[in-house]
């Protein structure tokens, strides 16, 4: 798979999640319908998601994903470290 490959790979599936995770905001403001936060995070999700959906595959796009792709990496490291502390020893 190709950078610009790769790139609309990661759009497609960042924007599905976002859709998602707005989605699931939005049933948490029937569960806690005092409270504004859930909906307030749902609309910016979604905003956020058609922003990203309009990532083209440019260069600064690409640079974009490979930044999340470093992120998402050190997210799992720090994981697995929480998960098993003296990992970083072996």
């Amino acid at each position: 798979m190709n950078l610009v490959q790769q790139t609309a790979s990661y759009v497609e599936g960042l924007t599905e999640n976002l859709q998602w995770t707005a989605e699931w905001r939005r049933g948490k403001t029937e569960q806690f319908p005092d409270g504004d936060r859930n909906l307030k995070a749902a609309v910016l999700l979604e905003e956020l998601a058609k922003q990203v959906g309009t990532l083209s595959g440019g260069d600064l796009d690409q640079q974009l994903v490979s930044l999340w792709g470093l992120l998402k990496r050190q997210v799992m490291r720090e994981i697995s470290l929480k998960r098993n502390p003296n990992s970083w020893e072996e």
